[in-house]
């Protein structure tokens, strides 16, 4: 081999060489500018983590706390429902009318939304047909332990102070329903007026509900069913308080109590009546069941 080429040779080797420390170099300033990076993106990921847990901190020691009056009711606000139970206790209520009225209620227990109102008023009548209200239960919803998100912990608190503060009283007015006193009349129509009076029933109220549990046998001296040939055009005459009642949007759900003593009166022109009469003032009427 001549000198000229072992010097050429040489001379390759040098260039390969050089070519080979840069591609070394340009690697290693990869890997440094890639440490930076993530280096750079692990400090701005711990910071926001900081700033998200201040955030959550400043947020729950800021926020206004929410305040409860005696009845479990939201201080300050209004409800966002209510359902009220009026059983017409003019008349005993036994055997399957009971049964269902219970469970009627235990069910509404179970499936009331937080902050909505469950009230049980029994209505009686005084021998001049005027109203006699016997309020049993009237709360807002706390909220039961499954109505929660959280730990299992929470939870548990959260139903104790349901079941202490809402549960056992509404179950304590269940067992005063067998013992219902006997009116000396039968003003429905005026309850149901007196109850459109309340302030937390009253049409600023979103969602009101109304579960009527009666024979639907008005009786006073101004206006009874136990006659033939009435309708409602008959109360429409009479003006307030038996029209212009604000049951605009109500629920009107209405356990029809039937009796043996009078399925002379509960027939369908009785049932009519009431139809007619919900209809007319605004209300929202299931069917009589």
């Amino acid at each position: 081999m001549s000198r000229a080429r072992r010097k050429g040779g040489h001379r390759t080797r040098q260039r390969d060489g050089l070519r080979l420390s840069e591609r070394r170099r340009s690697r290693r300033l990869g890997r440094q500018d890639h440490r930076a990076k993530e280096t750079k993106k692990g400090i701005l990921m711990i910071g926001s983590s900081v700033f998200l847990v201040a955030a959550v901190g400043v947020f729950a020691f800021t926020r206004p706390t929410i305040e409860l009056d005696k009845n479990n009711c939201v201080i300050g606000q209004p409800i966002p429902g209510h359902t009220i139970f009026l059983i017409d206790g003019t008349d005993k209520i036994d055997g399957d009318y009971l049964y269902r009225l219970k469970n009627s209620i235990s069910f509404k227990k179970d499936n009331l939304p937080i902050s909505e109102k469950l009230t049980i008023v029994r209505l009686s009548g005084n021998t001049e047909g005027k109203p006699e209200f016997k309020e049993l239960f009237s709360k807002c919803n706390p909220g039961q332990g499954s109505q929660f998100a959280g730990v299992t912990e929470s939870k548990m608190k959260k139903q104790f102070q349901w079941k202490k503060g809402f549960g056992d009283e509404l179950n304590a007015a269940l067992d005063d329903l067998s013992n219902l006193k006997v009116g000396a009349s039968s003003p429905i129509i005026e309850s149901i007026n007196r109850l459109t009076y309340k302030r937390d029933f009253g049409v600023n109220t979103l969602n009101r509900r109304l579960i009527l549990v009666s024979d639907l046998m008005q009786h006073t001296d101004e206006f009874t069913h136990y006659k033939n040939n009435y309708s409602f055009s008959d109360v429409r005459n009479m003006g307030k308080p038996y029209t212009g009642i604000p049951l605009d949007g109500v629920e009107v759900d209405i356990i029809y109590i039937r009796r043996p003593k009078i399925k002379n009166f509960q027939n369908v022109s009785h049932e009519k009546f009431w139809q007619t009469y919900f209809v007319q003032n605004g209300a929202d009427l299931a069917e009589l069941r």
